[in-house]
Protein backbone atom coordinates (compact mmCIF):
# COMPACT_ATOMS: atom_id res chain seq x y z
CA UNK A 1 0.00 0.00 0.00
CA UNK A 2 1.34 3.34 -0.94
CA UNK A 3 1.12 6.99 0.46
CA UNK A 4 -0.53 9.94 -0.87
CA UNK A 5 2.20 12.67 -0.30
CA UNK A 6 1.66 16.79 -1.09
CA UNK A 7 5.11 18.29 -1.16
CA UNK A 8 5.61 22.20 -2.40
CA UNK A 9 7.71 25.23 -1.85
CA UNK A 10 6.62 27.97 0.17
CA UNK A 11 7.66 31.28 1.38
CA UNK A 12 8.17 31.94 4.82
CA UNK A 13 4.38 33.44 4.85
CA UNK A 14 2.82 30.44 3.02
CA UNK A 15 1.98 31.64 -0.58
CA UNK A 16 3.20 29.00 -3.41
CA UNK A 17 3.20 31.96 -6.14
CA UNK A 18 6.27 33.23 -4.99
CA UNK A 19 7.99 30.83 -3.95
CA UNK A 20 10.34 29.72 -6.70
CA UNK A 21 12.65 32.46 -6.29
CA UNK A 22 13.42 32.05 -2.85
CA UNK A 23 13.86 28.63 -3.12
CA UNK A 24 15.64 28.26 -6.32
CA UNK A 25 17.38 24.44 -6.18
CA UNK A 26 21.09 24.32 -5.83
CA UNK A 27 22.74 20.77 -6.37
CA UNK A 28 21.79 19.90 -2.65
CA UNK A 29 18.57 20.69 -2.58
CA UNK A 30 17.64 19.53 -6.29
CA UNK A 31 19.59 16.09 -5.26
CA UNK A 32 17.00 16.12 -2.61
CA UNK A 33 14.35 16.07 -4.67
CA UNK A 34 15.90 13.93 -7.36
CA UNK A 35 15.96 11.21 -4.92
CA UNK A 36 12.11 11.98 -3.30
CA UNK A 37 11.00 11.65 -7.72
CA UNK A 38 12.65 8.68 -7.73
CA UNK A 39 10.48 7.12 -5.00
CA UNK A 40 7.09 7.95 -7.18
CA UNK A 41 5.19 6.10 -8.77
CA UNK A 42 2.22 8.50 -9.93
CA UNK A 43 2.30 12.28 -10.00
CA UNK A 44 -0.82 13.93 -9.46
CA UNK A 45 -1.29 17.56 -10.96
CA UNK A 46 -3.61 20.00 -11.41
CA UNK A 47 -3.42 22.11 -14.98
CA UNK A 48 -1.51 25.04 -13.66
CA UNK A 49 1.03 22.81 -11.54
CA UNK A 50 0.88 20.66 -14.58
CA UNK A 51 1.57 23.38 -17.28
CA UNK A 52 5.00 24.23 -14.61
CA UNK A 53 6.30 20.73 -14.74
CA UNK A 54 5.79 19.37 -18.51
CA UNK A 55 8.65 21.54 -19.39
CA UNK A 56 10.66 18.03 -17.75
CA UNK A 57 9.14 16.06 -20.71
CA UNK A 58 11.68 17.84 -22.92
CA UNK A 59 14.28 20.07 -21.43
CA UNK A 60 16.59 21.92 -23.40
CA UNK A 61 19.55 20.25 -24.59
CA UNK A 62 22.01 22.50 -22.47
CA UNK A 63 19.84 21.85 -19.71
CA UNK A 64 20.42 18.60 -19.33
CA UNK A 65 24.38 18.82 -19.36
CA UNK A 66 24.11 19.48 -15.84
CA UNK A 67 24.31 15.52 -14.19
CA UNK A 68 21.75 16.58 -11.63
CA UNK A 69 19.41 18.16 -14.12
CA UNK A 70 19.31 15.05 -16.20
CA UNK A 71 18.83 12.70 -13.24
CA UNK A 72 15.33 14.43 -12.69
CA UNK A 73 14.66 14.19 -16.12
CA UNK A 74 14.99 10.80 -16.44
CA UNK A 75 13.06 10.02 -12.97
CA UNK A 76 10.47 12.19 -13.77
CA UNK A 77 9.82 10.36 -17.35
CA UNK A 78 9.72 7.41 -15.51
CA UNK A 79 6.87 8.68 -13.64
CA UNK A 80 3.08 7.99 -14.13
CA UNK A 81 0.79 11.01 -14.11
CA UNK A 82 -2.44 11.77 -14.00
CA UNK A 83 -3.89 15.49 -14.72
CA UNK A 84 -7.12 16.78 -13.52
CA UNK A 85 -8.29 19.75 -15.44
CA UNK A 86 -11.86 20.73 -16.45
CA UNK A 87 -10.55 23.00 -19.06
CA UNK A 88 -7.98 20.74 -21.03
CA UNK A 89 -9.36 18.05 -23.72
CA UNK A 90 -6.43 15.73 -24.47
CA UNK A 91 -3.08 15.60 -23.60
CA UNK A 92 -0.16 14.83 -25.81
CA UNK A 93 2.51 13.07 -23.05
CA UNK A 94 3.51 9.76 -22.45
CA UNK A 95 2.69 8.19 -19.26
CA UNK A 96 0.08 11.09 -18.85
CA UNK A 97 -3.77 10.36 -18.17
CA UNK A 98 -6.45 13.85 -18.47
CA UNK A 99 -9.30 13.27 -15.43
CA UNK A 100 -11.91 16.16 -15.80
CA UNK A 101 -12.34 16.29 -12.23
CA UNK A 102 -10.86 14.77 -9.41
CA UNK A 103 -12.12 10.85 -8.48
CA UNK A 104 -11.62 10.77 -4.91
CA UNK A 105 -12.65 6.91 -4.94
CA UNK A 106 -10.69 6.32 -8.06
CA UNK A 107 -7.31 8.38 -6.11
CA UNK A 108 -7.63 6.52 -3.04
CA UNK A 109 -7.82 3.25 -4.75
CA UNK A 110 -4.51 4.00 -6.98
CA UNK A 111 -2.93 4.89 -3.56
CA UNK A 112 -3.77 1.57 -1.87
CA UNK A 113 -2.56 -0.45 -4.86
CA UNK A 114 0.72 1.52 -5.35
CA UNK A 115 3.97 0.08 -4.45
CA UNK A 116 5.89 3.58 -3.66
CA UNK A 117 4.72 7.00 -3.06
CA UNK A 118 2.17 8.58 -5.24
CA UNK A 119 1.94 12.83 -5.18
CA UNK A 120 -0.41 15.25 -5.41
CA UNK A 121 1.09 18.85 -6.80
CA UNK A 122 -0.46 22.47 -6.46
CA UNK A 123 -2.96 23.90 -3.70
CA UNK A 124 -5.96 23.55 -5.25
CA UNK A 125 -5.92 19.87 -6.05
CA UNK A 126 -3.83 19.09 -2.88
CA UNK A 127 -6.81 20.56 -1.01
CA UNK A 128 -9.39 18.62 -2.46
CA UNK A 129 -7.51 15.56 -1.79
CA UNK A 130 -6.72 16.96 2.04
CA UNK A 131 -10.43 17.57 2.45
CA UNK A 132 -11.26 14.23 1.82
CA UNK A 133 -8.79 12.88 3.86
CA UNK A 134 -6.89 11.08 1.74
CA UNK A 135 -3.44 12.88 2.02
CA UNK A 136 -0.82 10.95 4.54
CA UNK A 137 2.31 13.16 4.41
CA UNK A 138 2.43 17.17 3.67
CA UNK A 139 5.97 18.68 2.93
CA UNK A 140 6.26 22.16 3.21
CA UNK A 141 9.84 23.46 1.58
CA UNK A 142 10.25 27.06 3.18
CA UNK A 143 12.22 29.72 1.80
CA UNK A 144 14.25 32.33 3.24
CA UNK A 145 11.58 35.21 2.04
CA UNK A 146 8.28 36.21 3.13
CA UNK A 147 6.19 37.52 -0.40
CA UNK A 148 3.42 39.95 1.84
CA UNK A 149 0.61 38.54 0.00
CA UNK A 150 -0.25 36.22 -2.77
CA UNK A 151 -3.35 34.30 -4.50
CA UNK A 152 -2.58 30.93 -3.62
CA UNK A 153 -1.53 29.47 -0.19
CA UNK A 154 0.45 26.26 0.49
CA UNK A 155 -2.50 25.25 2.48
CA UNK A 156 -5.99 26.75 1.25
CA UNK A 157 -7.15 29.06 3.29
CA UNK A 158 -10.57 27.59 5.32
CA UNK A 159 -9.16 24.06 5.54
CA UNK A 160 -7.55 23.02 9.48
CA UNK A 161 -5.67 20.34 9.73
CA UNK A 162 -3.85 18.19 12.43
CA UNK A 163 -0.48 17.78 11.91
CA UNK A 164 2.54 15.47 13.70
CA UNK A 165 6.07 16.84 12.35
CA UNK A 166 8.29 13.98 11.49
CA UNK A 167 11.31 15.49 10.41
CA UNK A 168 13.40 18.33 9.26
CA UNK A 169 15.83 19.16 6.95
CA UNK A 170 18.02 21.95 6.56
CA UNK A 171 19.73 23.09 3.04
CA UNK A 172 22.67 25.52 2.90
CA UNK A 173 20.46 27.70 0.84
CA UNK A 174 18.34 28.66 3.67
CA UNK A 175 15.58 26.41 2.16
CA UNK A 176 14.11 24.35 5.59
CA UNK A 177 11.79 21.18 4.70
CA UNK A 178 9.26 20.52 7.33
CA UNK A 179 8.28 17.22 7.07
CA UNK A 180 4.40 16.53 8.50
CA UNK A 181 2.35 13.50 9.24
CA UNK A 182 -1.27 14.41 8.91
CA UNK A 183 -3.20 12.68 11.66
CA UNK A 184 -6.51 14.78 11.29
CA UNK A 185 -8.13 17.07 9.07
CA UNK A 186 -10.80 16.46 6.26
CA UNK A 187 -12.92 13.62 6.42
CA UNK A 188 -10.35 11.94 8.65
CA UNK A 189 -12.35 12.11 11.94
CA UNK A 190 -10.31 14.85 13.43
CA UNK A 191 -10.85 15.19 17.17
CA UNK A 192 -13.04 17.65 17.97
CA UNK A 193 -11.64 21.21 19.22
CA UNK A 194 -14.77 21.94 20.85
CA UNK A 195 -14.59 21.56 24.63
CA UNK A 196 -17.18 19.54 27.06
CA UNK A 197 -19.72 22.22 27.60
CA UNK A 198 -20.31 23.24 23.58
CA UNK A 199 -19.49 19.91 22.32
CA UNK A 200 -22.72 18.66 19.77
CA UNK A 201 -21.16 15.22 19.99
CA UNK A 202 -22.53 14.11 23.23
CA UNK A 203 -23.84 15.29 26.77
CA UNK A 204 -21.95 18.36 28.97
CA UNK A 205 -18.87 17.31 31.05
CA UNK A 206 -18.66 17.65 34.42
CA UNK A 207 -16.40 20.37 35.72
CA UNK A 208 -12.93 20.06 36.38
CA UNK A 209 -11.06 20.93 39.98
CA UNK A 210 -8.17 22.22 37.87
CA UNK A 211 -7.88 23.64 35.22
CA UNK A 212 -7.66 21.29 31.91
CA UNK A 213 -5.29 21.34 29.05
CA UNK A 214 -7.21 23.78 26.85
CA UNK A 215 -6.65 26.90 29.40
CA UNK A 216 -3.87 29.13 28.08
CA UNK A 217 -2.81 28.86 32.32
CA UNK A 218 -1.59 25.34 31.45
CA UNK A 219 1.05 25.48 28.99
CA UNK A 220 0.96 22.97 26.40
CA UNK A 221 2.08 23.80 23.10
CA UNK A 222 -2.10 24.11 21.80
CA UNK A 223 -2.76 26.81 24.03
CA UNK A 224 -3.35 29.79 23.10
CA UNK A 225 -1.60 32.63 25.38
CA UNK A 226 -2.72 33.57 28.79
CA UNK A 227 -3.44 37.00 28.51
CA UNK A 228 -6.69 38.43 28.87
CA UNK A 229 -8.70 38.63 25.23
CA UNK A 230 -10.98 41.27 25.05
CA UNK A 231 -14.47 41.06 24.03
CA UNK A 232 -17.45 43.75 22.89
CA UNK A 233 -18.29 43.97 26.83
CA UNK A 234 -15.35 43.07 28.33
CA UNK A 235 -12.58 40.84 29.03
CA UNK A 236 -12.68 36.88 29.11
CA UNK A 237 -11.20 35.39 32.42
CA UNK A 238 -7.66 34.35 31.45
CA UNK A 239 -7.71 30.84 32.07
CA UNK A 240 -10.86 29.91 30.63
CA UNK A 241 -12.15 28.98 27.26
CA UNK A 242 -14.27 31.38 25.41
CA UNK A 243 -17.11 29.38 25.25
CA UNK A 244 -17.22 28.45 29.02
CA UNK A 245 -20.95 28.77 30.36
CA UNK A 246 -20.89 29.52 34.21
CA UNK A 247 -19.53 31.95 36.34
CA UNK A 248 -16.73 33.77 36.90
CA UNK A 249 -15.41 31.75 39.75
CA UNK A 250 -16.22 28.25 38.47
CA UNK A 251 -13.71 25.92 37.30
CA UNK A 252 -13.26 25.76 33.50
CA UNK A 253 -14.21 22.07 31.77
CA UNK A 254 -12.22 19.24 30.27
CA UNK A 255 -10.95 19.58 26.72
CA UNK A 256 -9.02 21.16 24.36
CA UNK A 257 -9.46 24.99 23.62
CA UNK A 258 -12.44 25.73 21.86
CA UNK A 259 -11.89 27.25 18.30
CA UNK A 260 -16.05 26.81 17.47
CA UNK A 261 -18.45 29.32 15.86
CA UNK A 262 -20.86 27.60 17.59
CA UNK A 263 -19.55 29.09 21.25
CA UNK A 264 -21.32 32.46 21.39
CA UNK A 265 -21.11 32.71 25.33
CA UNK A 266 -18.42 34.35 26.73
CA UNK A 267 -17.49 34.43 30.44
CA UNK A 268 -16.93 38.11 31.21
CA UNK A 269 -14.87 39.01 34.10
CA UNK A 270 -16.24 42.52 36.01
CA UNK A 271 -15.11 44.48 38.81
CA UNK A 272 -17.27 42.13 40.90
CA UNK A 273 -18.99 38.33 40.76
CA UNK A 274 -21.52 38.23 38.90
CA UNK A 275 -24.22 35.93 37.47
CA UNK A 276 -23.69 33.96 34.34
CA UNK A 277 -23.88 36.09 31.10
Amino acid sequence: MGRLIYAMTTTLDGFVDDAGEATEPDRELHEHFNRMQERLVLDGYGRRMWETMRYWQDPPAEDLEVPYVREYTQAWQDTDRVVVSRTLTALDAPRTTLWPELDVARLRALVAEADGDVSVGGPTLAGAALRAGLVDEVSAYVGPRAAGAGSRRFVPEGLPLELRLRETERFASGVVALVYDVVGGGTRGAPSRRCGRCSTSGAPRAPRRTPPPCSPAWPTSSTASASPRRTGSGVATPWRPACRRGSPGTPPTSGTRCTSSRCARTAISRSRPSSTP
